[in-house]
C-alpha cells in the first residue's frame, strides 16, 4: 500500500498502516479472538493489567459511554474514527435494532473491523471516509 505523506489524513493512514501488527497483538478480546481494541478503559485501581483485565476495563468504558450517550433501540449512530470496530460491534450487540455506521480513514483498521464480523451480520456498516467530509 503506497501512502503519500502530503496531508494530515494521509499521516493518520500511514500511522495505522505501520502499527497494524501492534493492534493485532495487544488488546485481544478473550471472549472472541477476532476482536481487539487499543484504547483506554475503566479500571478498579489495579496497578498492573493482564490482557483479561484490559479487556474488562475496555468493556466497562464502552458500557459507561453507551449509558451516558442515552442510546436507545432503533437509533442511528455514527462511530466517527471507528478504528477496528470494537465500539460499533458492542453497540449492535447491546442494542440490536440500532443502525451503526463506522467510518475511518485507515483502510488497515477497517479491514480488521470487517474481518471481526464472524457472524456475517449486516450491522454495523463500515466505510473508508473522513468524518469531516461524509458522503451521507
Amino acid at each position: 500500500m503506497q501512502i503519500e505523506d502530503n496531508s494530515f489524513r494521509n499521516k493518520v493512514q500511514k500511522y495505522y498502516h505501520h502499527t497494524a501488527n501492534s493492534y493485532r497483538r495487544w488488546g485481544l478480546d478473550p471472549e472472541n479472538s477476532e476482536l481487539y481494541s487499543l484504547h483506554f478503559g475503566l479500571t478498579d485501581g489495579m496497578d498492573e493489567l493482564t490482557s483479561d483485565d484490559n479487556h474488562n476495563a475496555i468493556k466497562r468504558l464502552t458500557t459507561e459511554v453507551l449509558h451516558r450517550a442515552s442510546i436507545k433501540e432503533g437509533m442511528t449512530i455514527l462511530d466517527a474514527g471507528c478504528g477496528t470496530g470494537t465500539f460499533a460491534y458492542q453497540v449492535t450487540e447491546d442494542y440490536p435494532s440500532t443502525k451503526v455506521f463506522g467510518v475511518n480513514v485507515s483502510p488497515d483498521q477497517l479491514e480488521c473491523a470487517v474481518q471481526s464480523n464472524s457472524s456475517n451480520q449486516e450491522n454495523p456498516y463500515f466505510s473508508i471516509q473522513d468524518y469531516h467530509q461524509l458522503s451521507f
